[in-house]
Order: structure tokens, then sequence, then C-alpha cells
């Protein structure tokens, strides 16, 4: 069944039993109920299903099931963008091509590869789009845009997803916190001007013109370059680890099979239950995640014998 909205899940006890959609109906599980909404919606589900912070779960009135940190720990990959308009013939409209990524370790993490430059050429933004709430890429510009996107890909500072009510149609409320750590800050300066020297390089102004909405005065003061980024920073959409896999103690939500704790016949297998987002796209890290999760499920074996828990 796909287009269906799950309200939440149905317990008979503490025993996971099937799901319910908005208008009521039901459906019924044989074995267990498996969550695989990801990192947003995943943690909602849980909570209007009585599983999460046993306080925020009492102001919606909403019986605990389950007291734990669902919703809690969430990180993703900062971006902060820098564009500038193409020159005349320097693209072709329809070449999707033109990408490239590069990866290295800020000075303040030697050897952890946690700062990312993805350069693209292709983004388009109408001005309708640019009218709106969402934050994207292009940030205030319209028409045609390149540039580069300055990642932080191992932040320190963690947000928080939490439904604002009993109706699975409202969406969850998204504090992803960004860069509000001193380190964080400061990889993000780091990315930014790297960015930049990038895209004023003499090879690059051959084919773009100078970074828009921001200079070398910017550049050169830590305080305004702050302040850009604050204005600036977007998401890459590599949200994860709001259902933590690890221990009970440790503020985890599932086990290491994806057993959510305090309950049974219930597993999450998505980008929620990666412990620390990874420094990197996160497609691969989940896929690997549901691989191990999926072979505890057909061989009937859990993941804790076969592996020794690092977490």
């Amino acid at each position: 069944m796909t287009d269906k909205i799950v309200n939440r899940i149905i317990f008979d006890g503490s025993r996971a039993t099937g799901i319910e959609f908005p208008d009521g109906h039901r459906l019924c599980a044989s074995r267990e109920v498996i969550l695989c909404a990801g990192a947003i919606f995943s943690p909602a589900i849980l909570q209007r299903s009585g599983l999460g912070p046993q306080k925020e779960l009492a102001r919606m009135g909403i019986d605990c099931i389950a007291n734990l940190s669902v919703g809690e720990n969430l990180s993703d990959h900062p971006c902060i963008p820098v564009m500038a308009r193409p020159r005349p013939g320097a693209f072709d409209a329809d070449d999707f091509s033109l990408q490239c990524t590069a990866r290295w370790s800020s000075e303040l993490r030697p050897n952890c590869v946690d700062l990312q430059l993805v350069c693209f050429s292709y983004l388009f933004t109408d001005a309708s789009s640019a009218l709106g709430a969402q934050r994207n890429l292009a940030a205030n510009a319209t028409g045609h845009v390149a540039g580069i996107g300055c990642n932080v890909n191992r932040p320190g500072s963690l947000g928080t997803v939490l439904i604002q009510s009993l109706d699975a149609t409202d969406q969850p409320v998204v504090i992803p916190n960004y860069l509000q750590s001193p380190s964080d800050k400061a990889m993000a300066r780091e990315a930014v001007r790297r960015g930049y020297e990038v895209i004023a390089s003499p090879a690059m102004q051959s084919v773009l013109g100078l970074p828009m909405g921001i200079d070398l005065e910017i550049m050169n003061s830590n305080e305004r370059l702050d302040q850009y980024i604050e204005k600036q920073v977007t998401s890459t959409y590599h949200f994860s680890g709001t259902c933590r896999m690890a221990t009970r103690e440790n503020g985890g939500v599932v086990d290491q099979s994806g057993r959510v704790y305090d309950v049974q016949c219930l597993r999450v297998a998505d980008a929620s239950v990666i412990p620390t987002v990874p420094a990197s796209n996160t497609m691969w890290t989940t896929a690997m995640f549901a691989e191990r999760i999926g072979s505890s499920i057909r061989d009937g074996l859990p993941v804790e014998g076969q592996v020794k828990a690092q977490i």
C-alpha cells in the first residue's frame, strides 16, 4: 500500500500489532511492524503512538508506552551556498553534468574529513520559488545561478523533531539547531572561505561572475562572516539520528537489530537509526543499516549475536 499517511502504530499492551490511518482504518501485522518513514516522520509516527519523551507526550495528552529519546539527536549536514552568475556562453542549460565535490579535514580536526565543497552549475529558481518560505541553495537569487555548497559534514550541534498535534497531516516541528557550537561555526567559516577562494580564482572567474552577496570585507571578519552564514545556512537533507541506534542507557531508541526498546514486534529501519551522521552523503550508510536490519528480520537472529556493540 503506497501514498498513505500513517496516523499511529497500534499496540496491545507493549506489543505492536498494526497501524492506523487518519480515517480510522487499520492494518494488522502478521509478525512485526517495520517503520521506514525517515528521520523526520519516523519519530513523528512513534510519538503519536506513545513512544517518546514522556514529558512531551503528556503535554500532547498522549499516554506514554515507552519513555524514549525519540525525536532527539537530530543531525544533518549544514550547507552554506556561495553563489555566482554564469557568464554568457559558459554553460548549457540542458547539461547537468558539470558537478564535482571536494572533501578535506578542517584545521580543528586533522584526519577527520569533515568539510566538503559541492560545485554545481544547474540551479534555476523562478521568482515564485524565491519568494517562498523554504530556503534553498539559491538563497534569494532568481534565474540561473551556479556556485558551491560549503558543507560541515561532522557537526556537533544537534536538533529535535517533535509533533505539534495529534493530527497526522500536521508537519512535525523540526529544529535543526545548525552551527550552535563554536567549533561548528569555525568549521563553517573555513568551508565558506575555501569556497569563496575557489569561485574568486582566475580559472573560475573566466566562467562565473563575482560571488553574490559576499565580498572580501565579509570574508576577513569572523563576525560579519558568521552573520552571512546564519542568513544563508540551509539543509542538504541528510537528516539522521532521531531514533538513534545505541544502548538504552546512552539515549538509544533501537538496538542493533532495529528493535525499539521497551516494546515488542516493532523495528525502525531508515536513516533515523544512524547514531552519528556520517561525514558523507547518507544514502549508502542508510542502505547498509537497512541491509543489516533486513538480514536480522529474514534470519530471525539478532545482530547483537553477530557483531559486538561499539556504541
